[in-house]
Parts: structure tokens; C-alpha cells; sequence
């Protein structure tokens, strides 16, 4: 672990800065894991050759449409772009301005002297607010380099506007990097990378992109802080884009129309129904297979009763040498869930189903365990509580609250696992931040202490725990929530590869789709294992035609339950 602060500077022209980049470097002075010591900033920025002036006109021409769109549409309704004042953090460091040469097309050198002062300060890195496309000497002028955000995945978008590619294709996430910056423009090595959910509009994208990576430094710096090798260089795309004609803009207003009629028409017509089933597969035999076979589901009651109530999250185990499954049973009526047990006949039907656990809060993931003493537990999502708290199955075969494990935090799908004579939790954070964060501790008691890299990732495509983490062969495997496009769409399987207080290293093994030819293709969001046996959970759009009355009804339901007092 290190000892000292990490010293950075910050390319910027001025101390009035985006919020979004206001925020960043006042999450790293909070953290005390950094310190600002240097501004760089441009002198005689506007200062350019008639040539050039002439040049930036004639492009500028074709870029009027989305400049004026960005102007009166974008820019002010953004808060992520407004202006904060930062002397109090930035208004007494030293500052050198540097004039920067042009080197080739677009590109940017320092001269020998700026490289020199620079370096004089004995930088760990540097963050890059303001130039162009930075080459030379420059690049090096800092331990770890110069840091550059891209608001786009670099293995699919490049050039500008960031965010705006997205969603006039309308590709389900939105990729941002940061990056260490080399003399190969585009394809530096990325330090931290996050995928995020592609919101409606290019303007809330916008938004969304900034304000959510603006911690990625700080992210970068503990990993640096914990002594953790950071990532090498990946391959980027090579198409790079530039900023949209007028044409294409009308073309992205017509998208935008018909993306809004079809969603208002699925959120007031369709609801989601998720049912569980029975898989006639070790799970050894599915990572071999690559796919999911031979699902005996439940009987669903949806059928009959409209979008009521539908079953989710089944977690089994023995007792007594009888399959049971915990499940949530969630009902639109009265807009929450609880847990219920049942047994599983001849290790495939269910028995009769009753209610397991209830409390004033929404509850879901039943995640269950035995522990030493061989009683089974269960750790329940309890977000809206804002409590991880550990149940404990009785003789009589009712479950009783033993205590809270972890107090003060919103966790989505707690996940427990044992691993090298310790307890560990792994979950995400209520809010749709898709940010997986990793507790561990000595015993169940705790205390609980966060992982030194928290949070661990953001990528809404394998954050989210879909299961238990299981071994085959000695590889631990952890299920993750893939929701591009929709919410529980697929199930991605990761490959646990680190694991420690100070690392944490994770690959894609396979990718789990909904079987598109059974009675749920349309989400598969739970995989779990008891008895040679598989359970999953599987999503269908169910059609309402009186919906827009359901949904009213469901959403007071909420409203009332989560209202003070």
C-alpha cells in the first residue's frame, strides 16, 4: 500500500470548470489518496493563421445545425457542463502556461522548457481538461502519464460528439474510458473502463455519461494506492466519427419521435412477468454446453390473473433430504415482494407455496447458505430498509431475523460467498448505477470492511450478481446481470481470476440468452445450483389491455408504501 498522496496536475483553462470535472478532482481531494500541485493551461489559445481561420469556417458551416442544437437545446439543460467556481481548491496552485506548437493535423507538442517545468514538479499524473491531441514529450512528463476521459466505448465509437452516436443508432449502452494517453492517437492504454445504460435522449445522455465516470480517476488512483497492476493496452475501432449534417439531425428528431410512441405504448400495455423454472442440467454440463436446455417452469398465475403477481430469484437447498426454493413473490397489486418457500417434488415440481419471510419493505434475492453449524440462512435484498441482514431457518421451518450484517447502504442482490477462510458480499447500489462493490470480513459478525477498489466496475452488461458464485474444476465463476436492451435480458458468466482485499480481476466466460422459442424469452436475470440441479428464473412481455389502470394502481401502491410516515 502507499504511504504518500498522489501529486497531479490538471490541464485546464482556468479554475471555472464543468461540474462534471469540478466533481472529479473534488472527489479526488476528499479521497486523500491525491493532491493538486500544478495548472497547465494554453496561452494565446485563439491565436491562428488566416489559413487555419479559414479552414475552421468552412468546417464550421457544415456543423451549424448541431452547434445551434447544442447551443439553445443541449448545453442548458445540462448540469453536468455548467460552470462551478474551483478557487478554493485550484485558485492558490501554481500555474505555467504553455504555448503548444502544431504538429501535423490537429495535433499539439510542448516545448522543450514547459516539458522541463512540468517535470520539475514531480507529477504522478496528469489530468487533461483542456489542448488537443497532446504528443511528445509531454506524454511522459508524469509517473502514470497524462489521463484523458472518452465519452464513448473506444471499441465502437470514436471522434464526437460523445454520446450522441449512441443514440441516433440506438445501441443500448454507452461506453466511457479513461485512458493514459500515448503518441498513437485513440488508443491509449485504458486505465478504467464503465458501460452504462443509454438514456432516451442525446441531451440526458449527455449528462448521464459525465456525471456518472466523473470518479474514474479517483478509481484509478486507489488501484495505484492498493499496489495493483494496471490494465494494458486494448484494441480500439477504427472508424472515427465527427459531428452530425443538418440531414442527419432530422433523421435523429424522426428516431427520437418514434422511439418515444413506442415506449409510452410498451410502459402503459405490457408489464414484466418472470417465472421460475427447473433446468435438467448439472451446471457443469451448461458452461460445456454454452446454452440452457430442457426447463421444466412453473405454473404461472399470470396467466390467469393478469400481471398480479409473478415468481423470481430462486435460491434452493436440502433440508432434510427435501429440494426447497426460496423465491420472490412479487405482486403489482400491492407494489412489493416477499419470500417464499417451497418444496420441489420429485426434484422438479413445486409444492405449495407459502410465505417465507415478510416485512413492511419490498424483499427479493432470497440468497440462502448454510453455514458451519449446517442451519440453512438467508440474506435477503432489503434496499428500501437500506440494511444487509442475515435469517436464519428454524426447527419449526420459519425463518426469524438474526441481525444486520451491514447498516446504511441500499445493496441490490447481496451476494455471499466464502472464499479463502473469509465472508465476502458482493452487490450492487440502488439507483440504476450498475456499480458492483465487495465487502468482506473474518466472520459473519464482522465487522465488514469495503474492498480497496470499491466500486469494483460499472457496466451495466456483467455488474449486477445474478446468482450465487460457483466453482467447477477450481475456477469460480460468478453469474452477472446482462440488461442491455432490457432489464434482466441475459446472464453473463464471469470468470473470478483475482480476488483479494486490494485486487479484483474478472473475464467473460459465456453469455446465457432466454431460450426465444419457450414461454419466457424475453429475460433470463437468476442462475443458481442445488443438488445437481439448475434454477433459473425467465422473463415474457405480457400484453394488458386495460395496463395504463394496472399500472396506475401499481405505481400509487409504491408511492403509498415508500411515503414518510
Amino acid at each position: 500500500m502507499r504511504d504518500t498522496k498522489l501529486r497531479f496536475a490538471i490541464m485546464c483553462n482556468g479554475v471555472h470548470l464543468a461540474h462534471w470535472q469540478s466533481q472529479c478532482i473534488r472527489e479526488l481531494v476528499d479521497s486523500k489518496l491525491a493532491v493538486p500541485v500544478l495548472l497547465i493551461q494554453p496561452k494565446d489559445r485563439n491565436q491562428k493563421s488566416q489559413f487555419d481561420q479559414l479552414k475552421s469556417v468552412a468546417r464550421r458551416i457544415r456543423e451549424v445545425p448541431f452547434i445551434l442544437y447544442n447551443r439553445f437545446c443541449v448545453k442548458p439543460n445540462s448540469q453536468a457542463h455548467k460552470k462551478v467556481d474551483c478557487r478554493d481548491i485550484l485558485g492558490s496552485l501554481r500555474k505555467i502556461q504553455c504555448r503548444t506548437k502544431k504538429k501535423g493535423r490537429n495535433r499539439e507538442r510542448f516545448s522543450a522548457n514547459d516539458v522541463a517545468q512540468v517535470v520539475s514538479a514531480d507529477l504522478d499524473f496528469i489530468l487533461r481538461f483542456s489542448f488537443g491531441i497532446i504528443v511528445g514529450d509531454i506524454l511522459s512528463a508524469a509517473r502514470y502519464g497524462i489521463w484523458s476521459f472518452h465519452h464513448g466505448d473506444n471499441r465502437k465509437y470514436r471522434g464526437s460528439p460523445p454520446g450522441f452516436w449512441e443514440v441516433f443508432f440506438g445501441d443500448p449502452n454507452t461506453g466511457v474510458v479513461l485512458q493514459r494517453l500515448d503518441e498513437d492517437l485513440g488508443s491509449g492504454q485504458v486505465l478504467h473502463r464503465g458501460v452504462f445504460e443509454t438514456q432516451r435522449s442525446y441531451t440526458r445522455n449527455v449528462e448521464n455519461i459525465h456525471m456518472r465516470a466523473s470518479y474514474f480517476p479517483l478509481r484509478v488512483c486507489k488501484a495505484i494506492a492498493a499496489g495493483t497492476k494496471l490494465p494494458p493496452k486494448t484494441e480500439v475501432c477504427s472508424e472515427v466519427f465527427t459531428v452530425p449534417s443538418g440531414l442527419q439531425l432530422l433523421v435523429y428528431a424522426g428516431k427520437q419521435l418514434v422511439r418515444i410512441l413506442r415506449l409510452l405504448y410498451r410502459r402503459l400495455f405490457y408489464f414484466d412477468i418472470w417465472n421460475v423454472g427447473v433446468v435438467d442440467q448439472t451446471i457443469k454440463n451448461i458452461l460445456e454446453s454454452r446454452t440452457i436446455k430442457r426447463v421444466s417452469w412453473f405454473k404461472s398465475r399470470s396467466s390467469r390473473a393478469g400481471p398480479l403477481i409473478y415468481l423470481a430469484d430462486p435460491f434452493g437447498y436440502e433440508k432434510d433430504s427435501q429440494l426447497r426454493v426460496l423465491v420472490e413473490e412479487y405482486s403489482y397489486k400491492t407494489g412489493k415482494g416477499h419470500i417464499s418457500s417451497m418444496d420441489l417434488l420429485d426434484a422438479v415440481r413445486p409444492g405449495q407455496r407459502k410465505p417465507a419471510i415478510c416485512l413492511p419493505e419490498h424483499l427479493s434475492y432470497p440468497f440462502v447458505f448454510k453455514g458451519a453449524d449446517g442451519v440453512p440462512s438467508c440474506i435477503p435484498e432489503r434496499a428500501e430498509a437500506e440494511n444487509i441482514s442475515l435469517f436464519q431457518q428454524q426447527p419449526d421451518g420459519t425463518w426469524r431475523f438474526v441481525r444486520d450484517l451491514i447498516t446504511g447502504i441500499r445493496a441490490i442482490d447481496p451476494t455471499y460467498l466464502f472464499y479463502h477462510g473469509e465472508h465476502w458480499l458482493f452487490f450492487t447500489i440502488a439507483g440504476g448505477t450498475h456499480q458492483l462493490q465487495a465487502y468482506y470480513a473474518k466472520t459473519l459478525d464482522g465487522p465488514w470492511k469495503p474492498h480497496a477498489l470499491n466500486p469494483l466496475k460499472e457496466d451495466i452488461t456483467c455488474s449486477r450478481p445474478a446468482g450465487a458464485i460457483f466453482q467447477v474444476d477450481d475456477i469460480l465463476y460468478r453469474p452477472a446481470q446482462d440488461a442491455t436492451g432490457t432489464y434482466g435480458g441475459a446472464i453473463r458468466i464471469m470468470r473470478l481470476d483475482k480476488l483479494s482485499h486490494t485486487e479484483f480481476d474478472e473475464s467473460e466466460y459465456l453469455r446465457l440468452l432466454p431460450d426465444k422459442d419457450g414461454p419466457f424469452p424475453d429475460g433470463l436475470h437468476t442462475i443458481n445450483t442445488v443438488s445437481n440441479r439448475v434454477l433459473i428464473d425467465g422473463k415474457r412481455f405480457r400484453f394488458i389491455l386495460n395496463g395504463p389502470l394496472h399500472r396506475f394502481r401499481w405505481k400509487r401502491a409504491i408511492r403509498k408504501r415508500q411515503a414518510p410516515g
